[in-house]
């Protein structure tokens, strides 16, 4: 069994707006222990969640949210509380864009740097 360390888990749940500093003090700790590409994936999930949850009528229908746990629940709920539905779907657009920039080689940064300037912007 794969086991994902703590450590993403603690910066996904710092991903809000004006925590900038946190937010890449994490970051950087935890790609001492996870790829690049992995904590793409993760906050790509995470900002999904968060999206569905901060609209009401459509988290009803979604398997994802209906599996997590009640402490899970919670917690997105509130996190999802400190954005703005446009915040999150643009937050979620750069993500996609930084996806597509390192997979078609159109990026001239790393991906570690775009996600750098991606949490810097959030």
């Amino acid at each position: 069994m794969f086991k994902i360390p703590q450590s993403i888990f603690i910066f996904l749940e710092s991903l809000k707006p004006g925590n900038q500093t946190k937010l890449i003090e994490l970051f950087h700790k935890t790609l001492l222990t996870n790829e690049p590409e992995m904590i793409l994936f993760m906050i790509t999930r995470q900002l999904r969640l968060l999206l569905v949850l901060n609209d009401a009528k459509s988290n009803e229908n979604i398997s994802e949210i209906k599996s997590l746990a009640p402490w899970q629940l919670g917690k997105l709920k509130k996190q999802s509380s400190f954005f703005k539905s446009f915040e999150l779907i643009a937050a979620y657009q750069k993500l996609y864009k930084i996806d597509l920039e390192q997979k078609t080689g159109k990026s001239s940064l790393s991906l570690v740097q775009s996600l750098d300037f991606f949490l810097l912007d959030l």
